[in-house]
This record gives structure tokens, sequence and C-alpha cells, in this order.
């Protein structure tokens, strides 16, 4: 078995910050990585010194050995499919012209400290002074709060221990902590060695404090990076777009998903619009009032007012969702009819027949899930949009009863019951549904919901904003939206490409709205593309955090995506971007288009 076997290893990213890295991945199918080390480095310095300089007559010949020795000694061992083989990003290509890549439009939310607060200015300051006085005592904890507070991200739980959410942080805590010594290997500073500039760090910490000193909440609301990133997805979604965005420490994603909601909601009620929200929760009170002084409403918000308009708005929802109740069992009796009757589907109807209690949250949730074409919607998009929720709402163990493959009768009725528990307990909350958290804490269930009302293009969430541990793998986010916020920076780029691929697969948004705007005749300054937005803020070690993630991600796209001059190095010159054409084309691609694979398979 051993000689007749084989061993294969399935990785998105063989290697992540470094090409030393491939070793590991060798080793897990069982190939000595020893006499690929020299050809994999060659092919690194060759990829530098390309870069460094690529109008250089002799450096193209050079880099293109560097590229076959690479492609020659890994293709043994590993077949990879990329996106130069997409016809969506081919299509674009000839459009657009060269490169491959510039299907990405890596578009900065940038931050100006110049023209913050006093206050934020000055909390800026104190981070970059605390970066350079941490103790060895300290120095994870402000460490920390260096690399993220820019951004909003641990801010709170950098300053106080206390106010870290240490249950639902946990996971990504631990995770980090694990890849600390590859996310950014000897960038520890020195420990202070004086009195003095221990009383300095003491100092500038309470500097970081007076910011939160009065109110910890409307201080995260105000804070310069969600602030920032509210205003660029406010601008997304006025254009019609869905916005997936990726944080990491549960209160400034609380922050944000809560202040999006609350201006949305008084937004709606001065228009008159539905807002599926008929009382106030004390919780929402204090995101209300922020949200209520940044749009600068006129006179000061009053509770009892917003929560007279929220019910009588929601009388007029309730009515239209009364109108739904009534035709439900009959819309979808229709749209399923095409289904043989032991369909899983039509089984759950039958379900549904003898249990009518179910009725009014199963109507809720499609409403929700089917957005403003629900009362126009056939019935076809009715049934399409109940087999999506019940096929998310049944965990695999449940979805075919006693695993035969078939639901009968039986284990339908057993069934129904737990998926009904599951809508209300989804469709039934008091709080806005505008944007929605993803974190750790959230249940299986709710992540797949979740999943399908974002991927409707006209419900709710019209914002996911999601726990990047727990968000950035296994969720197919893609069918209604292109745009990407990073509002924290990473040192990893590996975890950058897992988060921006849950909305760059096939069949995704970005790929029909290319179709229709090349079909259309969009000029192709006007072609959509995948946006990618990291929130920075300017002139801070964030800046210089985002530079480095940036050189990282440079290095693994040249060995995996056929990317070697990036397009920020291209800029306008027509003779450089030539040039960069003809490099990228020597790139490396382990395509198994390309020859036979005959060993171990790594890919």
């Amino acid at each position: 078995a051993e000689r007749t076997g084989r061993r294969l290893a399935m990785t998105a990213t063989p290697f992540e910050v470094d090409v030393s890295q491939w070793a590991d991945v060798l080793e897990r199918v069982g190939v000595d990585p020893a006499p690929l080390a020299p050809v994999i480095e060659q092919y690194g310095a060759a990829v530098k010194a390309v870069r460094l300089c690529p109008m250089d007559s002799q450096e193209p010949e050079r880099f293109g050995r560097a590229a076959s020795d690479f492609r020659d000694a890994l293709s043994p061992y590993l077949i990879r499919r990329d996106k130069r083989e997409s016809p969506a990003v081919q299509a674009f290509q000839r459009a657009w012209g060269p490169p491959i890549h510039a299907y990405r439009d890596e578009r900065d939310i940038r931050i100006t400290p110049a023209l913050l607060s006093l206050s934020w200015r000055q909390a800026i300051c104190a981070a970059e002074a605390i970066s350079m006085l941490t103790t060895p005592a300290r120095s994870r904890t402000l460490q920390r709060l260096r690399l993220t507070i820019g951004n909003g991200h641990g801010i709170l739980s950098a300053l106080d221990e206390c106010l870290r959410d240490e249950q639902q942080d946990a996971a990504q805590l631990d995770h980090e902590t694990q890849l600390a010594k590859l996310d950014a290997p000897g960038d520890e500073p020195a420990a202070p060695s004086s009195t003095g500039r221990v009383e300095r760090l003491r100092w500038w910490e309470g500097v970081l404090r007076a910011t939160f000193a009065t109110d910890i909440g409307a201080s995260l609301y105000d804070h310069p990076g969600i602030d920032a990133a509210v205003r660029a997805i406010e601008e997304a979604d006025e254009q019609g777009e869905k916005v997936l965005v990726f944080g990491r420490f549960t209160l400034p994603m609380k922050a944000l998903t809560e202040l999006l909601n609350a201006r949305r909601m008084l937004r709606d009620l001065a228009a008159e619009r539905p807002w599926s929200q008929s009382t106030l929760p004390d919780a929402e009170w204090a995101a209300v009032k922020a949200a209520h002084r940044q749009l600068r409403l006129p006179g000061q918000p009053n509770r009892s007012a917003i929560e007279a308009q929220l019910a009588d708005q929601y009388r007029l929802l309730e009515n239209a969702r009364e109108r739904s109740r009534n035709r439900l069992i009959e819309r979808l009796a229709d749209g399923l009819a095409p289904l043989p009757e032991s369909a899983r589907p039509r089984r759950l109807l039958d379900a549904l027949r003898a249990s009518p209690e179910g009725i009014a949250p199963l109507t809720r949730a499609l409403v929700e899930i089917l957005g403003r074409e629900a009362d126009d919607a056939a019935p076809s998009s009715w049934a399409e949009a109940f087999v999506e929720l019940v096929d998310a709402s049944a965990d695999r163990d449940e979805a075919d009863g006693d695993g035969d493959g078939q639901l009968d009768e039986e284990e339908a009725a057993r069934l129904w019951p737990n998926l009904v528990q599951r809508f209300a307990g989804e469709y039934s909350g008091a709080e806005g549904s505008f944007a929605r958290r993803m974190h750790g804490d959230t249940s299986p269930s709710t992540r797949r919901m979740l999943q399908v009302a974002f991927n409707r293009p006209h419900s709710f969430p019209r914002v996911l904003v999601a726990q990047s541990l727990v968000g950035r793998e296994g969720l197919n986010l893609h069918k209604s939206c292109r745009i990407v916020v990073l509002l924290h920076a990473e040192w990893n780029p590996g975890v950058v490409e897992q988060q921006i691929g849950r909305v760059d697969r096939v069949g995704s948004r970005w790929e029909r709205a290319l179709g229709d705007a090349i079909q259309g005749g969009v000029p192709v300054v006007e072609l959509p593309r995948i946006e990618i937005c990291p929130v920075i803020v300017e002139g801070t070690y964030d800046e210089h955090n985002w530079a480095v993630l940036r050189q990282r991600w440079d290095t693994l796209r040249s060995q995996l995506h056929g990317v070697v001059i990036p397009l920020a190095e291209v800029g306008n010159d027509t003779a450089m971007a030539s040039r960069a054409d003809a490099i990228n084309a020597l790139a490396p691609n382990f395509s198994p288009m390309r020859g036979n694979h005959d060993a171990s398979v790594c890919g």
C-alpha cells in the first residue's frame, strides 16, 4: 500500500508569509523539501530582483529561467487552478487590458489625523508613543493597541482587560497568539530601563483612557475608523451594493453594527419607509443618540416619539405580513408543484399544513429573505426562498431523518417544529437587521440563514459584519456582494485572501455585473470590479502595517496567482505596463491543464 498509495494535501495557501513555508506542506505529503529549497529561494530572489529593476533588459530573462525552474521543480507535487483560467477574469482582461489581476480594485478608506478632533488626535499620538515604551509585562496588551488603535479594533480591550468580551473574543485571541511569531517577527520594542520611561508610559496611557472616560459606547460610535467605515458602507448601499465587513473583536464590531442600524432606522422613519422593528430596546438607545447627532437631525432625540413612530409603521408592516400569511400555503403549493410528492420541501409543506402555528414565523422569515420584491414575487420565487431557508435551518443529521436520503412524513413532522423554532429565533428579534453581526457564538443554523439572506439582492442584511476567524472560511457570500471592507490590518496575506475569497467566487455578483456591463457597452473605466477597502489612518504604524502586508501579499501572488509586477507599480506608464505584462506572463502556472502530475499532489 505504501508503494502504491498517494498523499493528498488540500490548501488554498501553501505558504502565507515566507517562501520557506513551502517546506511544511511538502513534508506533509511525504516529500523531502531539501532538494527543492534552493530552487524555491532562487525564484523568490528573482521576483525581488525583477521588481526592483523591471526595465533592465537582463532581468526578465533571468526571471523567466528562475520561474521555469520553479515550475518544473514543484509541478510533480502541485496542481492549482487560479483566476487566470476564469472566463470572467479573461473577459475583463480583454475589455480592460493587462494585467490579469486588475479586476480587483484596492481602494483605501483613508483617515487624515489632522482632520480629527483634538481628543482623537491625542489618542492616536498616545498609541504611537506607547509603542516605543512598552515593558515586557505589558507589551502583549499594548502591542495589540499599537497595531489596532487606528481602526477601532481592540482599543478598549487593550486599555482595560475587563472591557474585553473574553467569551466571544477568546477564539480570535487564541488564534492570534498562535500566529504571533509569524505576525511580527522581531518587532517587539525594547523594554524601558528607567523609572522616567515607566512614568511616561503611564502618562500616555492616561491620555488614551481619557478618550473613553465619559461614555465608552459613545466614544466607539465616534471612533474615526468606525466613522469612516460607516460612510463608505452607506455610500455603497446607496449605489445598490451589499458590503461584507471583516473585524476582529466584539466591542467595535458591535458598535459598528448598532450604529449602521440606528442611522438607517432614523433615515427610514424620516422618509416614512417601513422598518421591521416595533420597539427601541435600552441597548440601542446610545447608538440612536449618536446616529441622531451624526446625521445632524433637528432637535434632540426623543425616545418616546421614535417609539411611537416605530409602533405606527410596524402596524402597517404587520398588515402586509398578514396578507402574505393568508396566501402563503397557496403560493408555496403552486411553486413546489413541479417537485415530486416525496421531495423534501413538499414533505415539509405537508408538515406546515398539519401545524399551521408555524405559518407566522415562516412568513416573516420568507418576507425578510425576499425583501422588497415579496409582494409581487411569483410562487416560484416563494418556493425557491422556502427551499433555501429550510436547507439552511436544518442540521445535516436532520436533513433526511434516518439517513436513508429521504424525508418521510413522520420524519418531516418531527423536524418541522425545530425549524419553526429557528425561524422564530432568527427573525423575531427587536433589533434592526440592515446590518448583522457574525461572531464566534453565532450558531451554525444562524450562520447558514445569514448566508441565505445576504446572498439575496433585495433582502436585509445589506451589511454583514463578520469576525475574521469565523467568517473567512466555509461561507459563500458572493451572490449579491462584491465589496469587502477590512477594518484592521493583518500580517498574514493568506488571511486577507481568504476574506476576499468570500465574494470572489464562481457565479458571483461581480461576474454577472461584468457580463451585463460588457454586453451593455459600458465604458472600460466604469466596468465593475471587486472592491477591497482597508481602513487606514495616514502617517501611523497602521499605514506601515498595511505596507508590509501588501509586500507579503505580492510575494504570495507572484508564486501562486501569476502576479509578479503588481498593478500599483505600473501606474500610467505605458512602457512599464507593457514590460509588466510580459513579466507576468512568465510567472509559473500549475494548472492541471498544462501537463500531467503523476506524483504526490498538493493544491
